[in-house]
């Protein structure tokens, strides 16, 4: 039985009737009228189970209902205005037995239940029982610090709000108080009590539907909506679902844009990025077989490229690949990146092992193979030349002659050399470099500077790879003609320069065009290529990477002109190129008289042979590319293998590789590093046999790649199926040994291979080698016996003897069997033995024997001249080296410093100072060089000489020192003579006369000549001596100082004193026009200079006649005066200009006119 929510009656509803029927009439006083639900479905309220009373309260008096606030009152006026059109917030489901009397009798228990706990004894701090009341369960007490759950961590700005809460009072902290009695009687009773601050949890997507359905109903059931308004309300959640779906869908096909073309973008940008790394792979070079015989065709595989570009295939040294058909070197790669051809191992190529690069011709990437040739026994290399002498044959002096010197290698490898001349004039382009089938190199001979005479001079070429070799050349200088006119020079004879692949252009270097003839030099000037073995080999011009600042111009008797000759390599692949510069000589091309005859040029035409070397880019040198394992299944893994990593001479930068396998099977230790100088990385190659479950072969390529290359390594696995139980098994470690010795040097220390029988049987192995191919290589023992689980050793050791110089590889097979003969597992196994046999550590001659050096005494000091150093073969690098007893009067660029193997040259700069000295000097410098470890070196020769000629000064003569003029007008010669000394002279005189402007010269001119020196006195007063000077300066043409170079010559002009007479009439006007005249007798004369002095004085004769003598020449004034018959007085005056003896009429005009007359001024 239930007690009434209202009254608290015992009833079988929530309210009794009587509250019931209350509950209604207030519903209808409210306007609100019940709508019949009859046909919803109402959800019943889940009660929540609690404890049970343990005491009854239904004699308890009824509490009144406690005074209703604002906000409640609030509440109820929003009911009681509720409407149609202004529906309330639907109340929460209620039970089958539900009236209007429930909340009423809910408030009464409540407040019953704090009256009841308000009765207890406050010292006992009872807290709050949940079973007090129901059927509400106060949840309170369950809410405790051990079971509330902790939150999840909260961010920065809700701390913040809770550090704001913190000082808050603590209104429920009596429901932590709880004694301990009542504590364990509320655990008790909530044991099986769910927590609902765990259990709670948002509504999934059902529950939504349900709620939101049952909200619906109760609205409808309370009357506080209606069914028509309910289905307008679903329609709108309709269409609003709708609406949703649709924008939810835009959205979606918005972003699927977006994505696209994320993808898109990346697509392309791949596409187009993707080309510089060819693809996700670097690019490869692969063989269809890396060991072939004479005879057989090898297809080329070029792989993971840049689409659409040009790749230049080459092997060793610079040798072009010759593909079938055709012989093309150059092939273009599709547009996948990948390109095949194919090449047939002819005659040309030497037994043994080759490098093959593929290098894009636009990155300059290179991709690497190595491919060995079956053939007999492979020969190291050795050099050879097609001549040991050479003639240059007879010129004039000033000409260059040329000769070809072919070096082969009849061997098999690399070739490194350097070419040296004891004799200043004997020249090579290029003196050094690196080969691995044949090289030329042009020989010069410079005959500038050079008397008449027989000359000879020797060449040595020391090479990494043999001893020296010396060449001697000879050369005659003839005179040249005294009437030679124009003469063409040329210095030097050669140019070579040295650029790295695809880096920038060399830099430019000087031509010197001499001409010591006596007419004026025209030249022109034009390229020619020469003919090389590995030049030209992409299909380009050979000349297009030569140029010059100048093509053509004039140089004058005893002058020099200068040109800049240019080099253009970034676009060239790797090898060395020759050409040439051909100067011609010929007329003025600015002269139009096409009837002056073309003269000759000695010495042309005339040629300067250019080399350029374009050396490869930095990269990695492997010590083999091929690895095979023999292992067998289900056993242990074969021995690992050493692949040596080192750098290509002359990186000068530490370089980073990577190693890269596609096969699971392959391991490398390390897998990646760095390699710096000299210095050698072993990285260990494994087999890891777990991975493979079926015997066979299995071959895979390992890449070492570096930022500009990539080298293949073939690794192959014989995996052999597993033997019997009792069969024997073999291994062998290592697999790989190396040795190193200077040439001629004894036995070397032996290194000893293990051979381990895992097997359970006895195993029988014998090692075998090719004696004849190999007779260097020894094997003890040669054969034995292993018991099951032993292991034995085998010594192998190398004999340098009477090998030359180079790169020795063989091949040991150790067999095993049982017993029965038969094949025993991991048999067989083969060990590499590679044997480098170097030259000892050696410093080659010197580039030049001796440097000669001409000056003048007293002049500028000479051009400074080269010279190298350079060590090689099996040296304990870095060298040092020094120059010893260096004369105070030479000056060089350096006088120590350290070789090392990437950098085995070093350039001297050698110049003589002029300061002081007076005589012929000569010395011999001394070089001492020191390996790391302060040994002494070998060197030979161990010093080199230089020479200085000190010429005797130019000096010049200037005849006479002074110059006297005593007429009005002369002129004269003064005479200028060079002495022996001067090459060419040019003078310049300058005249100083005080701005009288009566001294003149002819300002210049050049070699021995005259100045004519004019002096005009005629402006100049009669009886005065003039003084002035001139400067005359000589200059030679190299630059130097002349003696006597600078003279002034002084002159002096006296103007001779000479007289004149003046006579004349004088005459007076006797009518106004003076058309009258009449002697005026006895009149009065008077000669007036300039400065208006009376000089002289006279009276004229009865007839009027005067005269004056002795007068000097000159402007004068001629005044005269007198008086006729009558008394009538006449004056005048005239001037005059007086040079010489002249005639003056006067014409007097009356002082006191008569009637009629005018006076008349005379004339």
């Amino acid at each position: 039985m239930r007690q009434c929510m209202r009254c608290g009656k015992a009833c079988k509803a929530t309210f009794c009737d009587n509250c019931r029927s209350f509950l209604r009439e207030q519903l209808q006083k409210s306007g609100v009228v019940p709508t019949d639900v009859s046909r919803y479905a109402t959800s019943p309220l889940s009660a929540v189970k609690g404890p049970t009373l343990k005491e009854p309260i239904i004699d308890d008096p009824v509490t009144p209902l406690p005074p209703i606030d604002d906000v409640y009152m609030m509440q109820v006026e929003q009911m009681l205005q509720a409407s149609e059109n202004n529906p309330i917030t639907p109340l929460p489901p209620v039970n089958d037995d539900y009236n209007g009397q429930q909340a009423e009798q809910a408030l009464h228990n409540l407040q019953d239940a704090a009256r009841r706990i308000e009765a207890f004894e406050q010292s006992k701090h009872r807290s709050l029982h949940a079973s007090r009341l129901s059927p509400l369960r106060d949840i309170s007490a369950d809410i405790q610090r051990k079971s509330t759950p902790i939150p999840q961590t909260l961010n920065k700005k809700v701390y913040e709000d809770i550090e704001d809460l913190g000082d808050l009072p603590d209104l429920w902290s009596w429901l932590s108080e709880l004694p301990e009695d009542e504590g364990e009687e509320f655990a008790e009773q909530g044991e099986n009590d769910v927590d609902p601050l765990v259990s709670r949890h948002f509504p999934r997507r059902a529950e939504s539907v349900r709620i939101e359905e049952a909200d619906l109903k109760r609205a409808v059931s309370d009357g506080l909506a209606t069914t028509s308004q309910i289905e307008i309300y679903k329609r709108l959640q309709a269409k609003r679902r709708l609406r949703v779906i649709f924008i939810c869908l835009a959205v979606l096909a918005v972003l699927a844009l977006i994505v696209d073309s994320v993808l898109g973008a990346f697509v392309l940008w791949h596409g187009v990025n993707g080309t510089k790394s060819g693809a996700h792979e670097p690019p490869t070079f692969m063989l269809s077989s890396t060991l072939v015989d004479y005879g057989q065709k090898v297809t080329l595989s070029i792989r993971n490229f840049p689409p659409s570009t040009t790749v230049y295939l080459t092997h060793d040294v610079n040798e072009p690949i010759k593909t079938l058909p055709g012989g093309k070197s150059v092939l273009q790669v599709g547009n996948d990146g990948a390109v095949q051809a194919s090449t047939l191992i002819d005659t040309t190529w030497e037994a043994g092992f080759h490098t093959l690069q593929a290098e894009d011709m636009k990155t300059r990437y290179t991709a690497s193979v190595t491919l060995r040739v079956n053939g007999g026994s492979i020969q190291p290399a050795h050099v050879t030349v097609n001549t040991k002498a050479l003639d240059l044959g007879a010129a004039a002096q000033g000409s260059t002659s040329m000769q070809e010197l072919e070096l082969h290698n009849s061997g098999n490898g690399a070739v490194s050399w350097v070419a040296s001349s004891n004799q200043p004039w004997l020249q090579m382009t290029p003196s050094q470099g690196t080969f691995s089938e044949s090289q030329t190199m042009m020989v010069g001979g410079q005959r500038a500077n050079l008397q008449p005479g027989n000359y000879q001079g020797i060449i040595t070429i020391t090479s990494n790879v043999g001893s020296p070799i010396t060449i001697t050349v000879k050369m005659t200088v003839l005179a040249l003609p005294p009437d030679a006119g124009a003469v063409l020079a040329i210095t030097p004879a050669v140019l070579s320069y040295t650029a790295i692949d695809g880096a920038v252009d060399p830099s430019a270097q000087r031509l010197t065009i001499n001409n010591p003839g006596k007419q004026p030099l025209y030249w022109s000037l034009s390229s020619r290529a020469i003919a090389a073995a590995n030049q030209d080999a992409t299909g380009g011009s050979a000349t297009n990477w030569l140029g010059a600042d100048h093509s053509s111009g004039m140089v004058a008797p005893g002058k020099n002109a200068t040109i800049q000759v240019l080099a253009h390599s970034r676009n060239l692949m790797p090898g060395t190129y020759l050409s040439s510069l051909v100067f011609s000589g010929g007329k003025d091309s600015a002269t139009t008289d096409s009837s002056k005859e073309d003269y000759r040029v000695y010495n042309a035409p005339q040629s300067v042979s250019i080399s350029l070397t374009v050396q490869e880019h930095c990269g990695l040198a492997l010590n083999t590319s091929n690895l095979a394992f023999t292992a067998v299944a289900e056993q242990d893994n074969p021995s690992n293998q050493t692949l040596n990593l080192s750098a290509d001479t002359g990186c000068p930068d530490a370089i980073s590789w990577k190693a890269i396998s596609s096969a699971n099977w392959v391991t490398m230790t390390p897998a990646n590093g760095q390699l710096t100088g000299t210095d050698t990385v072993p990285m260990s190659v494994g087999i890891n046999t777990s991975n493979l479950r079926r015997p066979g072969v299995y071959t895979t390529t390992l890449l070492i790649t570096t930022k500009q290359s990539s080298h293949t390594v073939t690794v192959q696995l014989t995996l052999q199926k597993q033997p019997t139980p009792t069969a024997p098994i073999m291994s062998a470690a290592p697999l790989n040994l190396n040795f190193a010795a200077n040439q001629g040097q004894g036995n070397l220390p032996g290194q000893t291979v293990t051979i381990t029988n895992s097997g359970h049987s006895i195993l029988h192995w014998d090692s075998t080698t090719d004696a004849q191919l190999d007779p260097w290589l020894t094997t003890t023992p040669t054969s034995g016996t292993i018991a099951p689980g032993q292991m034995a050793q085998m010594t192998v050791t190398v004999n340098a003897g009477s090998l030359p110089p180079g790169s020795y590889t063989a091949q040991i097979q150790l067999n095993g069997t049982d017993a029965t003969h038969a094949l025993a597992g991991g048999s067989p196994q083969s060990v590499v033995v590679n044997f480098q046999v170097s030259t000892p550590c050696v410093l080659a001659k010197p580039s030049s024997s001796s440097l000669a050096f001409n000056a003048t005494q007293g002049g500028n000091d000479p051009a400074p001249q080269n010279i190298s150093i350079t060590a090689s073969g099996n040296c304990s690098w870095p060298l040092n080296w020094s120059l010893q007893n260096i004369p105070s009067w030479l000056k060089l660029s350096s006088t120590s410093g350290t070789l090392t193997a990437n950098n085995p040259t070093a350039t001297i700069s050698v110049a003589p100072s002029l300061a002081n000295l007076t005589a012929n000097q000569n010395v011999q410098i001394p070089i001492a060089v020191t390996d790391s470890a302060n040994e002494q070196v070998q060197v030979s020769p161990a010093s080199f000489g230089v020479s200085l000629t000190v010429q005797p000064p130019c000096s010049v003569k200037i005849i006479p020192n002074s110059l006297t003029f005593t007429a009005t007008q002369g002129q004269a010669t003064i005479a200028v003579q060079a002495s022996d000394a001067c090459s060419s002279v040019s003078w310049h005189a300058v005249a100083d006369d005080g701005n009288t402007d009566w001294l003149s010269v002819n300002t210049g001119g050049s070699n021995d000549g005259g100045i004519l020196v004019k002096a005009d006195g005629s402006n100049l007063n009669a009886g005065a001596t003039y003084t002035g000077s001139i400067t005359v300066t000589v200059s030679d043409s190299s630059g130097n100082p002349v003696q006597g170079g600078t003279q002034t010559i002084a002159v002096s002009l006296k103007i001779p004193v000479s007289t004149f007479t003046i006579s004349g009439t004088v005459s007076a006007c006797t009518d106004t026009a003076c058309n009258v005249l009449q002697p005026l007798g006895n009149a009065q004369v008077i000669l007036i200079d300039s400065s208006g002095q009376h000089t002289k004085t006279t009276t004229a004769d009865g007839s009027g006649n005067f005269s004056f003598s002795n007068v000097n020449s000159g402007s004068y004034t001629i005044e005269s005066s007198g008086t006729d018959s009558t008394n009538i007085s006449y004056s005048g005056s005239k001037t005059i200009l007086v040079s010489g003896d002249q005639q003056v009429a006067l014409q007097d005009a009356a002082s006191t006119p008569t009637t009629g007359a005018t006076p008349l001024v005379a004339q």
